[in-house]
């Protein structure tokens, strides 16, 4: 299977989309020429829906390659952080994953919360250089929320986006789950 020339932070990417996609990917890859017009070519292969759901379904598979090498690095395997409550333990995985994503220079974004949803302000995820699209990273925050959350699923939508003038992308992550 082809890669695209990703830094070796990246792998986990690349290991989403190869699982989601497939065959495919190489097919799309070869078309797109560069990991930066990937998406595109994909909307062109399967249409802007399915697209955005082969991506987003890719950034959730990309969460588990990238929580196997940064796990230990972030308290995630210790005592004190598996004993935490759910909603303790994904708001410090939101907050500890948006440090590895801004210090990895994919991404900056800014985690609040409300009574009922946490939200991540978020640039860097459009334009020129972009390494993350919206809709995998909405897939990496499904996955986390999950994961930390024992499991359940907590809605998550992105409900503003650069590409619309928007100052930044601003996804919101219910604090309660479905189920």
């Amino acid at each position: 299977m082809k890669t695209t020339t990703v830094a070796s932070n990246s792998a986990f990417i690349e290991n989403g989309l190869v699982e989601i996609f497939g065959e495919d990917l190489t097919a799309i890859q070869q078309r797109a020429g560069d990991s930066s017009a990937l998406i595109e070519s994909a909307i062109k292969e399967f249409g802007q829906a399915e697209a955005c759901g082969l991506l987003l379904r890719a950034g959730r598979a990309a969460f588990y390659y990238w929580m196997r090498e940064n796990a230990d690095v972030l308290g995630w395997r210790e005592v004190d952080f598996r004993l935490l409550s759910a909603q303790a333990r994904i708001k410090r995985a939101l907050n500890d994953a948006l440090k590895w994503f801004e210090t990895n220079q994919f991404l900056k974004g800014e985690l609040s919360a409300t009574d009922s949803a946490w939200r991540i302000a978020v640039t860097g995820l459009t334009g020129e250089g972009s390494r993350l699209d919206c809709s995998t990273f909405i897939g990496l925050v499904q996955e986390l929320t999950c994961w930390a959350g024992a499991g359940k699923y907590y809605p998550a939508r992105e409900i503003e986006c650069q590409v619309d003038g928007r100052e930044c992308c601003l996804f919101e992550i219910s604090k309660q789950s479905v189920g």
